[in-house]
């Protein structure tokens, strides 16, 4: 399965997904999906991975959950490596 269609499969999961088991496990599988794709040069899939793993938390853990500052910086870090040295978080705080 390539990472977009695995990626796919977890959205696709996470709209059955209401227990916080599997909010947890949806947030661990987009950060190792993101990690994999910055692995491989691909920063701008791994920053939407990313992204959706921080709104996921969000959502369900709230705005000061300390694994969010991780996934926070994670981000930046990527969008530095894309070239984006403006990092625009309003994306991120949707």
């Amino acid at each position: 399965m390539t990472n977009l269609a695995t990626a796919f499969a977890l959205i696709a999961a996470l709209a059955t997904c209401d227990s916080a088991w599997c909010i947890e496990d949806a947030v661990e599988q987009l950060t190792a999906l993101a990690n994999a794709l910055s692995a491989a040069g691909q920063h701008a899939a791994a920053i939407e991975a990313l992204t959706r793993a921080v709104g996921i938390l969000r959502r369900s853990a709230g705005l000061y959950d300390e694994r969010q500052y991780s996934l926070l910086s994670q981000l930046a870090d990527l969008h530095s490596l894309s070239g984006d040295t403006g990092v625009r978080f309003r994306q991120v705080f949707r």
